[in-house]
């Protein structure tokens, strides 16, 4: 978590609207904000917090509060974020891109420059919440502060095509659960693979779950993660962990490593019992962390988090999600019968299933021996 920077700071004052040669304390009303003056006295634009102004937008990780620089006339000159709760790796893919530069000299009133404020691969929730948390503020200030009559915003289009795509790895799911055969099976973790994976870097995930613990992550503006929590939710009540068996990227590639290996090596069945509890106690203890905000990127240690976003990935994250991998060489599934802590939640959650089949086991929800050839 990025801590807040304290106000007013007459240093990032000045680099937020540079035109300016004198600033004043903060005035309150009609919103808080900061006006800055030319040498001759006559005001050249504000700075003003996005938080202040309205409610703000989640990130992927969390709340997002950010200080703006906006000239009178409706222009953008600056963006700096104070405060985030993402993963490190999560938030520098932003600064790698020079992303908060995008927004210089952006006018509120052209939509097409706005467009083309792209949202960030690998950070997409992320990017597209600042963008939306600017916008709006700087067309709230730029109407009461200044008198510009500039309405809303127009809103983000839906994603259809990224839609479209997690319910057909969906549909895919549901052929593999239901027919039991190795082919669909394996068409279903490709998918999760390609789609899940690569495409949307959607996996369920321990920040998905503290979203929807802390009310993130349910509005249809952003469908990706809520359609993911729907389906992990629903395929719990009905088949246990459907998503861990046919869909899950990380597990999908841990399979398919181990298939590979010349030979296993079987764990001491009472070690083996030691270790199938670890995932319980690491997602009591990341949750704890997280929420109670003593080390809020506990919930994004695990390895499968970025590594999808290959561009996100630092040497530590890489090689510990690479790492964990290679393991499947000794143990099928390493990570997901031992360390999961993703796996553990949709575990406790898939004990109150009121459809139980017996044909599937604990052993088949992470992966092994699932398929029979009927």
């Amino acid at each position: 978590m990025q801590p807040e920077k304290p106000f007013p700071d007459e240093n990032l004052l000045a680099e937020l609207l540079p035109d300016a040669v004198r600033f004043s304390t903060l005035k309150n009303e009609p919103v808080e904000h900061w006006l800055g003056f030319e040498p001759n006295g006559r005001a050249v634009g504000a700075v003003f917090l996005t938080d202040r102004v309205a409610p703000e937008v989640p990130g992927y990780g969390g709340e997002l509060r950010a200080a703006v620089g906006l000239r009178r006339e409706g222009k953008l000159t600056g963006v700096k974020v104070l405060h985030h709760e993402e993963t490190p790796a999560y938030y520098r893919r932003l600064g790698e891109n020079d992303f908060l530069s995008h927004f210089n000299g952006i006018a509120l009133d052209s939509n097409d420059a706005w467009a083309r404020v792209d949202a960030v691969t690998g950070a997409t929730i992320t990017s597209d919440a600042l963008r939306d948390d600017v916008h709006f503020s700087a067309r709230t200030v730029a109407a009461k502060i200044f008198g510009l009559p500039y309405p809303s915003p127009p809103a983000r289009p839906f994603p259809w095509f990224q839609v479209a795509g997690l319910l057909a790895v969906f549909a895919l799911s549901f052929l593999a659960t239901y027919r039991r055969e190795r082919f669909w099976r394996g068409l279903s973790l490709t998918g999760g693979v390609l789609v899940v994976g690569v495409w949307l870097n959607a996996s369920f995930s321990l920040q998905t779950l503290t979203g929807l613990l802390q009310g993130r992550f349910l509005d249809l503006d952003r469908p990706i993660p809520l359609l993911m929590l729907l389906f992990v939710a629903l395929t719990g009540l009905t088949r246990g962990r459907q998503y861990c068996r046919t869909l899950c990227p990380y597990g999908a590639l841990q399979e398919t490593l181990g298939s590979l290996a010349p030979r296993r090596v079987a764990a001491h069945p009472g070690m083996s019992r030691w270790l199938s509890n670890l995932p319980y106690f690491l997602l009591f203890l990341a949750l704890v962390l997280a929420l109670l905000e003593v080390f809020p990127v506990a919930i994004g240690l695990e390895p499968f988090q970025h590594l999808f976003a290959w561009s996100l990935c630092d040497g530590i994250t890489l090689a510990f999600g690479i790492g964990v991998l290679m393991l499947s060489f000794v143990s099928p599934r390493f990570w997901c019968r031992f360390f999961c802590p993703s796996g553990a939640a949709m575990a406790l959650w898939a004990r109150l299933r009121f459809w139980r089949n017996t044909r599937h086991t604990e052993a088949e929800d992470i992966g092994e021996e699932v398929v029979h050839n009927d």
